[in-house]
C-alpha cells in the first residue's frame, strides 16, 4: 500500500486542506540565477486573511532515508509561520522531531491526513522578499480583460511589448537626430555666408574710410544723389520706359542699404 502512495498523492491531499489559500507547489526561495542560496519548498501556502496572515512549509517524504539525508529542511524555518514534514505512517516519528517542526501522517490508504505532532507557530516571522518577487513574477496568474493567462505567456508578452517600444524609441530618437544635424548644418551653411558677405562688407567700408570719406559724408552724398536721382527720375519717365525707372529706383535702394550697414 505505501507504495502506491506518492508524493503527487500527497500534495494532492495539502492542496484540498488549503483549498480556500495561496498555495505555491515546487515554490522557489528567490530567483533561479541571481539568489546565492536557492531552496526548493515543496508546498508553500498562505493563508489569505489581514488579521492573521499564517505561513506554512510543508516537506514531503515517501520514504525514510529522504528523511535522514535532509540536511537542509531547517533552512525552510525562515519562509514560513509553521514547518511540517508530511508523509506515509511509519516513516517518521514525532519524537525525531524538535519543536519547531510538526508532523503529518497520511492513512494508511492514502485518503486522509491526520496531524501527529503540531508544531510551534512563529509568528513573529519576516518572509525574506525574494520569496514573495518570485511568486508574483513567475507563478501568479494574470487577468488580461477576461482572459486569464499563465505568468510564462504574461512575461513573454511582457518582453516582445518590450522590444517593441524599444525599436519604436530607438527610432523615434534616430529620426531625432538626423533633424537636428540637418537643420545644424543649414545653420552652419548660412552662417558661413554671412560670415562671408560681413567680410566683403567690413572691406568696403574700410576702403571708403582710406579714400578719405567719412560717414558724414556718405550720408551728405547719399541724400545729395537721391534728390538727383528723384528729380532726374521725373524728368526721364515721361519720355522712357519703366525699365529705365527700376533700374534707377535699384540704384537708390543699394545706396540706402550701404549706407545703413556701414553706420552699423
Amino acid at each position: 500500500m505505501k507504495n502506491e502512495i506518492t508524493a503527487k498523492t500527497i500534495l494532492n491531499l495539502l492542496l484540498q486542506k488549503h483549498s480556500k489559500d495561496l498555495c505555491i507547489s515546487e515554490c522557489k526561495t528567490g530567483s533561479t540565477w541571481f539568489t546565492k542560496r536557492l531552496f526548493i519548498i515543496d508546498l508553500w501556502v498562505m493563508k489569505k486573511s489581514w488579521t492573521k496572515p499564517y505561513t506554512y512549509c510543508y516537506e514531503i517524504k515517501i520514504n525514510r532515508q529522504d528523511f535522514l539525508n535532509d540536511t537542509k529542511w531547517r533552512e525552510y524555518l525562515k519562509y514560513c509561520s509553521d514547518f511540517y514534514f508530511v508523509t506515509l505512517p511509519g516513516i517518521i516519528e514525532s519524537n525525531e522531531l524538535p519543536n519547531e517542526a510538526g508532523l503529518i501522517v497520511t492513512s494508511v490508504n492514502g485518503k486522509r491526513l491526520f496531524t501527529k505532532k503540531k508544531a510551534i507557530s512563529r509568528l513573529d516571522i519576516e518572509i525574506p522578499e525574494d520569496l514573495f518577487r518570485y511568486i508574483l513574477m513567475w507563478r501568479s496568474m494574470q487577468k488580461k480583460e477576461n482572459e486569464i493567462i499563465s505568468p510564462k505567456i504574461y512575461w513573454k508578452e511582457w518582453l516582445n511589448k518590450k522590444k517593441i517600444n524599444y525599436k519604436f524609441g530607438y527610432n523615434v530618437s534616430r529620426n531625432i537626430r538626423e533633424i537636428i544635424k540637418k537643420e545644424i548644418d543649414e545653420v552652419r551653411y548660412e552662417n558661413d555666408i554671412l560670415k562671408k558677405e560681413n567680410n566683403n562688407l567690413t572691406k568696403l567700408k574700410k576702403t571708403i574710410l582710406k579714400m578719405g570719406i567719412n560717414e558724414d559724408e556718405i550720408q551728405w552724398s547719399y541724400s545729395f544723389l537721391k534728390s538727383l536721382f528723384e528729380k532726374k527720375l521725373e524728368e526721364i519717365s515721361r519720355g522712357r520706359t519703366g525699365d529705365f525707372k527700376k533700374y534707377i529706383e535699384k540704384i537708390i535702394m543699394d545706396l540706402q542699404e550701404t549706407i545703413s550697414i556701414i553706420n552699423n
